[in-house]
């Protein structure tokens, strides 16, 4: 079955839903789906390689590569124990990445992928990726500078 992001692109009057298809539960866990291939999958040795040498790096790459979706979660399977924080500079894009990562995963928000913004926290202590604001980013710093 199609997760919701793929039924929405397949065809159909509007480009939706049909009237007889349900509409996902975003809380339930659902079967890792299959994506389309992005740069950032053929790139993965790289990104791996990088990160067993080097404690900082920066990835630079076009707009829809997989910058966001795909390095967290090839971060995560090189490093299961990493904690990664990934930031966003708006709410519903922290919030919305977060969804879209943690269903793709096969995963529930507040899992092992999770979202932090002002006033919303949805991460426990399994969270590995937080999708977080800026402003969260940097008060967390504040907090404790050797984070």
């Amino acid at each position: 079955m199609a997760n919701k992001y793929q039924q929405r692109s397949q065809g159909g009057e509007g480009g939706g839903y049909g009237r007889n298809e349900p509409v996902p539960d975003p809380k339930r866990t659902a079967p890792k789906v299959d994506l389309l291939a992005l740069p950032m999958d053929s790139a993965r040795k790289e990104v791996e390689n990088c990160l067993a040498n080097h404690d900082n790096a920066i990835i630079m790459a076009e707009t829809g590569s997989g910058k966001t979706t795909r390095t967290p979660i090839i971060l995560l399977e090189a490093n299961p124990d990493a904690r990664i924080a990934v930031t966003q500079p708006r709410r519903v894009a922290a919030i919305s990445v977060a969804d879209y990562v943690a269903e793709c995963q096969g995963e529930r928000v507040g899992g092992k992928i999770g979202s932090q913004v002002r006033f919303d926290n949805e991460t426990s202590k399994e969270t590995r990726v937080i999708f977080m604001t800026d402003g969260i980013l940097l008060a967390k710093l504040k907090a404790d500078p050797l984070l």
